[in-house]
């Protein structure tokens, strides 16, 4: 009888660590898609008219946009190029998300999509 109680437990312990575990990660997913879903986003089109030369921003039609070394040594940027910037808005300022370059208006926009390290 002991054994028949033990091994009942037992199962029951391990069902409801799994049942929380699943419910536990699914909390976590639906917040992540929250957060993601709750960012402000702001498209920025125009030409690059400034480049940190620490990699800390770039200038695109007059608005200032947060970036990274990494992100510049990436995107191959460049004064001159017409691009359109896709950023979040931050308490610090715009923070670029993803940027296309745009070579003719009537071509469609080329996307190259930058990955961050943030999430």
């Amino acid at each position: 009888m002991l054994k028949k109680f033990l091994y009942c437990s037992l199962f029951l312990f391990v069902v409801f660590t799994f049942l929380n575990f699943s419910i536990i990660q699914n909390l976590y997913a639906q917040e992540k898609q929250e957060k993601q879903e709750r960012i402000e986003k702001e498209t920025v089109r125009g030409t690059v008219q400034e480049i940190a030369k620490d990699g800390s921003y770039i200038i695109v039609n007059d608005k200032k946009i947060l970036t990274t070394d990494e992100f510049l040594e990436d995107s191959y940027l460049e004064l001159g190029d017409e691009v359109e910037i896709i950023a979040e808005k931050t308490a610090n300022g715009l923070k670029v998300i993803d940027y296309k370059y745009i070579f003719d208006e009537n071509e469609e926009l080329q996307s190259y999509e930058y990955e961050r390290d943030d999430e």
